[in-house]
């Protein structure tokens, strides 16, 4: 009996592991396929956010596979942000793929030079940000101020600890939901850039790579 019992386990344990194996074969899949995505296949359904410093927000839909995006369109004002910014980009996305969905997917970056700007897709949460939460019901139950703060603790612990840079824009406009109430952390970006414009002297606030 110990011996069954032992290899059912096993068994089990293999089913699990092939279970998990194919969810991120899928989620795989689906970010190449999302990183194929071009600007010109885009349809601006609404404007969520405008501010002349910090670009455009939209709600977009891509039409070959009516998936709802966000796009952030982020001014930039010259190459040393743009490389630096970009860098931010590159390893945010690296960042996402090893932690267990707790940040805001990027799909990819459109650098667009004659406009001077670029043009960031991100996942679209549904379930809005806290800011809209709190706009819209004022004070939060402490019940759910202590749950809402060990999530977000994680997502900060995934950037800090794997990314090794402090994300330096926790503000509640920064967590986002889905309509299932999962909570991510989204990039900072209008917090980032205004430390590239600055050019500030911190490296470990400048630049993702420079603990490494």
């Amino acid at each position: 009996p110990t011996g069954r019992h032992k290899t059912e386990a096993q068994g089990s344990s293999h089913h699990e592991e092939g279970n998990r194996s194919h969810k991120e074969e899928e989620k795989r899949k689906a970010r190449a396929k999302a990183e194929g995505v071009k600007l010109e296949e885009m349809v601006t359904l609404s404007i969520l956010k405008g501010a002349r410093n910090t670009g455009a927000v939209k709600k977009m839909l891509h039409a070959p596979t009516l998936k709802l995006y966000v796009i952030k369109e982020i001014p930039l004002i010259n190459r040393e942000v743009h490389a630096l910014f970009k860098e931010w980009i590159s390893a945010w996305q690296i960042t996402q793929e090893e932690t267990n969905n707790r940040l805001c997917n990027v799909y990819g970056a459109f650098w667009n030079v004659p406009e001077g700007h670029v043009s960031v897709v991100v996942e679209y949460m549904n379930g809005g940000s806290l800011e809209n939460l709190l706009e819209s019901t004022g004070a939060l139950p402490e019940v759910c101020l202590q749950e809402l703060t060990i999530k977000l603790l994680q997502c900060v612990k995934d950037v800090h600890g794997k990314m090794r840079v402090q994300h330096g824009c926790i503000i509640p406009s920064q967590v986002v939901f889905d309509q299932k109430g999962n909570v991510k952390l989204s990039l900072g970006i209008a917090h980032r850039l205004n430390l590239y414009k600055k050019h500030t002297a911190d490296p470990y606030f400048a630049n993702p790579n420079a603990y490494r």
